[in-house]
């Protein structure tokens, strides 16, 4: 079990650090919006990753007028989306 993390990076860090092999090999299971961000940075940290994508973002309902009108739940998938991006462009400077 790793130890208390606040983050993706530290996670990485604190699961490199379970392994006393060289090049140790994981499968990353997270959601399918955050696996390009954590993918990167478990690689950095030395890890091989097996990417396990889960929690697909999506539906195949038909749009109508209201999903144009905006509300609590867009405003919250926008702050979500804008929140990733920033993670990933974060991690893109820093590896």
């Amino acid at each position: 079990m790793t130890e208390n993390v606040e983050n993706t990076d530290q996670e990485a860090i604190s699961t490199k650090n379970l392994f006393t092999i060289n090049d140790p090999k994981v499968i990353l299971v997270t959601s399918a919006f955050h696996m390009p961000r954590a993918q990167k940075v478990f690689e950095a940290a030395g890890l091989q990753v097996i990417p396990f994508p889960v929690d697909f973002q999506g539906c195949a309902r038909k749009q109508t007028f209201m999903d144009y009108i905006p509300s609590a739940v867009s405003l919250y998938h926008t702050s979500f989306f804008v929140r990733e991006m920033i993670g990933r462009t974060y991690y893109n400077i820093k590896y």
